[in-house]
């Protein structure tokens, strides 16, 4: 494959998503696309990965359980550099309400991208930031 296929190669990203079939459909369309995904299901366990998995990416839900996608992104904002604290960062949510786009981005992340998610834009605004 070349890399129009397979824009990802070896971009890495760190998937957060609360919703088990939603965590595997995005993360099969991140690895089919050649990124090395590490998926995890809420914010807790995201902060745990940052000290290990070396993403390039973060892509995450901003509704979950626990703590919400804007607690985690504020989180990793406040880490220094080296140990992720400045990762671009994707937000995928269901709702689209006036203002969420606006209210996400002013808690750190890059990218603000409603579900039912298109693909083909997905990977390109990873690729775009990694």
């Amino acid at each position: 494959m070349n890399a129009r296929q397979r824009p990802l190669e070896s971009v890495r990203v760190l998937l957060v998503e609360d919703k088990p079939m939603v965590r595997e459909v995005l993360e099969r369309l991140l690895a089919g696309s050649g990124g090395h995904v590490t998926a995890v299901a809420g914010a807790a366990e995201a902060l745990e990965a940052m000290r290990w998995a070396r993403a390039d990416v973060l892509i995450s839900g901003i509704t979950m359980p626990e703590e919400d996608g804007c607690w985690l992104i504020r989180k990793i904002r406040m880490l220094p550099s080296n140990r992720g604290g400045s990762i671009p960062a994707v937000c995928l949510t269901g709702r689209n309400a006036p203002g969420d786009e606006a209210r996400v981005l002013r808690a750190g992340f890059q990218r603000f991208l409603a579900k039912p998610v298109d693909a083909r834009r997905l990977v390109t605004m990873v690729a775009d930031l990694a």
